[in-house]
C-alpha cells in the first residue's frame, strides 16, 4: 500500500501539483515509520534475541515518520516551483524550466554562425581594354589615405588611377600629362569616371566636371562614362 502511494504520487497523475507533493510526503511518512520500525525489530532479534516493547515501537516509528516526511518535503517543495524536486524538476509534474533554461542561455549566448550573413561586396571587374578608369575622391577620402600613408595632405590630388598592382592619386593636371604623353595610338579609348558614395557629384563644377570635359575634348562625348557600381559605399582607402 505504501508503495503504491509513492509510485502514484511520482507518476504525477493529472491533479494538483501540491496534491501530488502532499501524497509524496505522507507516502515517505509511512515509509519511514515502517522501515525504521521494521529495523528496530530486526536489530532487537538479532543482537538480544528479544522483541521490542510496543510503546518503544511505537516511538521509534514515530521518529522514522516525521524523518521520512520531512526529508521528501524538502525534496519535493525545495525548489519552490510546481512539480517534485521544485522549479530545477526531477520531470514530475513540474514546468522543467531548470535545466531547459540553463541550456536555452547557453544555445543563445553562442554565435549562430548560420545565421549571421556576411555582406559579400560585389567585385567590380576589370576595366575593358581600352578604358581608363578614374575615381574621383572626396575630401574625407584623401585625409584619411593622407594620415593612413602619412604623407602631405594635398585635396587637388584625387583623381585615382591603378597602375599595376597599385593605385595612385593624381592631380587632374598629372592626369593629363600622364595621358598626353602616351602615344597618340595608345589603347585609351574610353574614359570611365568612377564616383563614390563620399565623392563629389556627377555635377560638381570643381573636380568632375573639369574631367569630364578634358575628356569630352580628347575622346569624344560619346566615350565618356558614368560608373556608379559603388555609388552607395564610401571609396576604399587602398
Amino acid at each position: 500500500m505504501t508503495w503504491a502511494l509513492v509510485v502514484w504520487a511520482m507518476d504525477g497523475l493529472s491533479t494538483s501539483p501540491w496534491l501530488v507533493k502532499a501524497l509524496a510526503v505522507a507516502g515517505g511518512a509511512a515509509l519511514g515509520g515502517l522501515g525504521l520500525g521494521a529495523g528496530t525489530q530486526l536489530a532487537a532479534k538479532t543482537l538480544a534475541a528479544q522483541k521490542v516493547p510496543p510503546w518503544p515501537l511505537g516511538g521509534v516509528r514515530l521518529g522514522g515518520a516525521v524523518a521520512g516526511g520531512w526529508l521528501v518535503a524538502l525534496w519535493a517543495f525545495g525548489g519552490g516551483g510546481d512539480g517534485l524536486g521544485g522549479s530545477g524538476g526531477w520531470g514530475l509534474g513540474g514546468s522543467g524550466k531548470g535545466t531547459e533554461t540553463i541550456v536555452g542561455k547557453a544555445t543563445e549566448a553562442e554565435p549562430r554562425e548560420k545565421d549571421k550573413k556576411e555582406e559579400k561586396e560585389e567585385k567590380e571587374p576589370a576595366p575593358e581594354p581600352g578604358t581608363l578608369r578614374v575615381e574621383v575622391l572626396g575630401d574625407a577620402t584623401i585625409q584619411k589615405i593622407a594620415e593612413r600613408t602619412k604623407s602631405t595632405l594635398n585635396l587637388d590630388r584625387r583623381y585615382r588611377v591603378r597602375e599595376g598592382a597599385e593605385r595612385k592619386l593624381l592631380t587632374l593636371n598629372e592626369l593629363k600629362k600622364k595621358v598626353e604623353a602616351a602615344p597618340k595610338d595608345g589603347p585609351v579609348k574610353v574614359l570611365e569616371i568612377k564616383l563614390y558614395k563620399d565623392s563629389p557629384a556627377w555635377g560638381n563644377a570643381s573636380y568632375v566636371k573639369p574631367l569630364r570635359e578634358w575628356g569630352e575634348g580628347w575622346l569624344g562625348e560619346e566615350n565618356v562614362s558614368k560608373n556608379e557600381l559603388d555609388a552607395k559605399r564610401n571609396a576604399p582607402l587602398e
